[in-house]
């Protein structure tokens, strides 16, 4: 007979007590000649299998029944018996009405110890509610009823969104029963069942996403212990079927029939002791040990452990067996089971399992503020005991084993013990060190990744820079290192001395730039910056389109980087960007971050929103995230962005971030309370040039103080001349109020400082027009043009500027420019600038009338409902001699525009009012 069947535990025999009546066992079968009365051996299985149940479930019964196949059959038999009478397993189904006191019962959703759970309709309200039925058999204990209803009493006095509410407690025809708030999702043990089925690979454990979700859980959870303990309440039985995770992905806690409350008297019987075994702190094991937050913290670590690794930190044939070794073995480290686990979150997760609650996080707020630094990329309070702290705690724990080993160790030498003791680890010491580099060097890269450029460029160098002393063929960090050092200028174009260094950074690592893809991409742009084009294309057409998540991700960045939005560069970018998210392995924040920016500023809103949507749920407690989030909707959704960045100020106070808010509001139309969130900044730090600058173009907008506008951008371009919009808007703001002098001087002062800056040479060219210098203009623009030949902008003034002097062979070149450059969003406008040019009557002379009606007709099959495109198509087949065909086209202009209640359109209503009556009367004439 196994060891379990023949050694019940104490826990085991207690429960033993409540089946037996009378003496006799349950096993007892009726006498007759050719059967015993009693079968020892299954009595003893019987006391295996209540002994097992609690902390394995049904499986307990599967696996004796395959363990004892003679008996397999009997054995269900007794335990099928048993389990009608509520004695095991699962508790008998009370008989309930279809009504209770004015709930009408609709169907069972779960049970636990104390009762069954009914999702019900409270007909006078008419909502859903979940009701919590006592069970009969139970009822008849005094005591035990006196718990159920301080269940509803306890929990009915916390108001928590992670903690389920209690509307009230009632008894009706012999019923006692709790109403409770109905929970739209499922049980997280139901979740860990699944995921223990499917095996950690298929159901995503591994995976980043799933580590950061269930980190977000826990985190939301020690918050909701945490309300409950400053209210004077421990739960005692955290663990999975006590959690509910909802259908919004929030996780909501159960169950408090064994809480206890500071200011009421024990429930629990002398030497009984309540919670679940498998989740368990030493100290509830132990008769008349202290109970408090910290035994909560301790299940809450038990339940994340075995979220990262689908197993329980602990294990057991029997719950004796369980409780011994909670109270006397260490967990097994977390990152042993999955390899994803970072060895920031292990050591969490180890230090909420410490058996000593001293060691322990003293609150569930300061264990959760440890899962949401690891969610926010910080470092940790947790540190993992040394070699030696562990070796102490064992002594302690195990007197005697220790005792033997000091014996054993006495008798060889020390030096001899300890270097076989290393020889026999080696394996695993090697593994661990291997496994604590690679999760340091993920969490550099993806920290230097979503610092970015910029002003956080040294930090993020700082941080590549260690992920390659820790791992030195990273290919992300040598990547990212070599994509700093080409961009260090921080400009448009890479300059040559910058291409050289990316050159001699990746000259060494040719057995990396064999190997990988975009090694061999930078480098290519590293040839081009130093005039290698024809190598740098050879290059670039043997690679193709980028083919591997990381040549995607930093082709995107390389694209946002080098074209403005005008030229279509943006649009390239987010294709690069989304490739790079469907090519990784795992959820990267920085790729999200970036895609957020480039749909962001296209104003594509469903990606906006998808990416938005992302970001929240794989990283919920993430500052990184949630500033993301904002970058994403601030065009789209301007309120939806300002939550955003709140909630990431929140989680971390930055300057720029809060600078980011006050263009949000600004957004909406909340000019003094964006005005406001500058002015915090400049508080703070009156060197924070940005802040300066957006204040400046604030009060510019509004223009009823221009004097202050210009004070505000002044003081922006002297803290930072790399402050393009600042410079643009002093300007402007210069031009204005009429000083084009000073104007002038500043313009040039803009493009000496940001020579690559193509709005800084628009600017300047509109200063020099203002002044009548339009040949000068013309120049400042060419050279703007030189710099970003696709830049839309640059080519519908140099058109405009041409015009104005009839230079009419360079006006349409600049057009037929716009046309090529002006990309998806802006090529209806484009084609409609040149097709006016193309109609325009210069003394009796049209450029090329045909040509015009054909674009015309085009926009018009592209915009149908266009009054403006319909106007233009109207004159061109005017122009071309087909009158009649013109009045009916511009009277389908003339009810487009009517059509829509709109200034600009009542403007365009009466001129073309006036260019069919006009043309109807010519018509009447002839």
């Amino acid at each position: 007979m196994d060891r379990e069947a023949s050694n019940p535990s104490p826990l085991c025999q207690r429960r033993l007590r409540r089946i037996l009546k009378g003496g006799a066992l349950v096993t007892t079968r009726p006498n007759n000649a050719d059967q015993p009365a009693e079968d020892p051996d299954v009595d003893r299985l019987v006391l295996a299998y209540l002994d097992r149940v609690e902390a394995e479930g049904p499986a307990a019964l599967a696996q004796l029944c395959r363990d004892h196949p003679a008996h397999a059959e009997r054995l269900r038999e007794v335990v099928q018996r048993l389990d009608c009478h509520g004695l095991a397993g699962r508790s008998p189904t009370p008989v309930v009405p279809a009504q209770l006191d004015g709930f009408e019962i609709v169907r069972e959703i779960g049970r636990g110890g104390m009762g069954v759970v009914y999702e019900a309709r409270e007909v006078a309200l008419d909502r859903r509610v979940a009701i919590k039925v006592m069970l009969a058999h139970l009822t008849n204990d005094t005591r035990t009823v006196e718990r159920f209803r301080r269940e509803g009493r306890t929990v009915g006095s916390l108001h928590h969104p992670g903690i389920v509410q209690v509307h009230a407690v009632g008894h009706d025809r012999g019923h006692d029963y709790l109403v409770m708030e109905f929970l739209d999702g499922s049980p997280l043990d139901a979740t860990l069942t699944s995921a223990t089925e499917l095996g950690p690979e298929a159901s995503g454990v591994w995976g980043r996403g799933h580590i950061e979700r269930v980190v977000e859980w826990t985190a939301r959870l020690a918050d909701a212990l945490h309300h409950a303990h400053r209210a004077g309440v421990i739960h005692r039985d955290v663990k999975p079927s006590n959690v509910i995770i909802c259908n919004d992905d929030t996780p909501v806690l159960t169950d408090f029939g064994l809480a206890r409350r500071d200011d009421m008297p024990g429930l629990t019987r002398s030497g009984a002791f309540a919670g679940t075994p498998a989740y368990m702190a030493p100290e509830q094991a132990k008769s008349g040990a202290a109970i408090d937050a910290r035994t909560d913290v301790f299940s809450l670590g038990a339940v994340l452990y075995e979220l990262l690794t689908l197993r329980r930190p602990f294990a057991g044939a029997t719950s004796h067996e369980l409780l011994d070794s909670i109270q006397t073995e260490e967990p097994i480290d977390p990152q042993r089971h999955n390899r994803r686990v970072s060895s920031d979150l292990a050591a969490v997760v180890l230090r909420a399992l410490e058996k000593e609650p001293r060691r322990r996080y003293q609150s569930a707020a300061a264990f959760g503020a440890d899962l949401r630094a690891f969610l926010d990329y910080r470092p940790v309070q947790a540190r993992r005991a040394s070699a030696a702290e562990r070796a102490r705690r064992w002594l302690v724990r195990q007197p005697v084993r220790a005792a033997l080993v000091a014996v054993i160790a006495l008798s060889v030498p020390t030096v001899t013990g300890l270097a076989g003791v290393w020889f026999a680890n080696r394996g695993k010491v090697a593994a661990a060190e291997a496994q604590a580099r690679r999760d340091a060097v993920d969490a550099a890269i993806d920290l230097a990744y979503i610092l970015g450029f910029g002003s956080q460029r040294d930090a993020a160098v700082q941080e590549l820079e260690r992920a390659l002393v820790l791992e030195p063929d990273s290919v992300e960090a040598l990547a990212g290192l070599a994509m700093h050092t080409l961009r260090a200028e921080d400009v448009r174009r890479p300059s040559a001395a910058a291409g050289a260094s990316t050159l001699a950074l990746l000259a060494p690592r040719e057995d990396m730039l064999a190997e990988h893809r975009v090694l061999r991409r930078i480098r290519a742009w590293a040839l081009d910056a130093v005039g290698r084009d024809g190598e740098a294309q050879t290059e670039l057409q043997a690679l193709g389109e980028p083919k591997e998540s990381l040549e995607a991700f930093w082709t995107g960045l390389n694209t946002m980087r080098t074209v403005e939005r005008e030229s279509g560069g943006a649009p390239a970018a987010l294709h690069h960007l989304l490739d790079a998210e469907m090519l990784a392995v795992r959820p990267r924040p920085a790729i999200y971050i970036y895609l957020a920016h480039a749909a962001g500023s296209l104003e594509d809103e469903s990606t906006a929103r998808r990416v938005a949507r992302a970001l929240q749920a794989l990283w919920p407690n993430s500052f990184h995230a949630h500033r993301g989030v904002g970058l994403a909707l601030f065009e789209v959704d301007p309120p939806a962005a300002v939550a955003a960045y709140r909630r990431a100020l929140e989680i971390r106070e930055d300057h720029a971030t809060r600078n980011n808010l006050g263009r949000a509001l600004a957004r909406m139309g909340r000019s003094e309370d964006a005005l406001a969130e500058w002015q915090r900044v400049m508080a703070v730090d009156p060197n924070d040039a940005a802040a300066y600058a957006l204040a400046g173009r604030e009060y510019f907008a509004r223009w009823s103080d221009p004097e202050t506008a210009i004070e505000y951008l002044r003081r922006a371009v002297e803290l930072d001349v790399d402050q393009p919009v600042a410079w643009h808007y002093l300007l402007w703001a210069l031009a204005k109020t009429a000083r084009l002098d000073e104007a002038l001087t500043l313009g040039r002062q803009a493009v000496a400082a940001l020579p690559e800056e193509v709005s800084l040479w628009i600017s300047l060219s509109n200063v020099l027009v203002d002044r009548g210098e339009v040949d000068a203009a013309i120049a400042a623009l060419t050279e703007a043009a030189r710099i970003a030949p696709s830049h839309l902008r640059v080519h519908t003034q140099l058109a405009q500027l041409y015009e104005g002097l009839d230079r009419l062979d360079d006006a349409q070149r600049e057009r037929e420019l716009e046309v090529a450059v002006a990309g998806p969003q802006r090529d209806a406008e484009a084609r409609y600038d040149l097709a006016v040019f193309l109609l325009a009557d210069r003394d009796g002379t049209r450029r090329d009338a045909p040509r015009a009606e054909r674009m015309a007709e085009q926009l018009v099959a592209q915009w149908a409902d266009d009054p403006w495109y319909l106007e233009l198509w109207g004159a061109a087949q005017q122009a071309n001699g087909h009158p009649e065909v013109a009045v009916k086209t511009f009277t389908r202009a003339r009810a487009a525009a009517d059509a829509v209640e709109h200034a600009n359109r009542k403007i365009l209503s009466r001129r073309l009012a006036q260019r069919i009556e006009k043309l109807e009367a010519q018509l009447a004439d002839q």
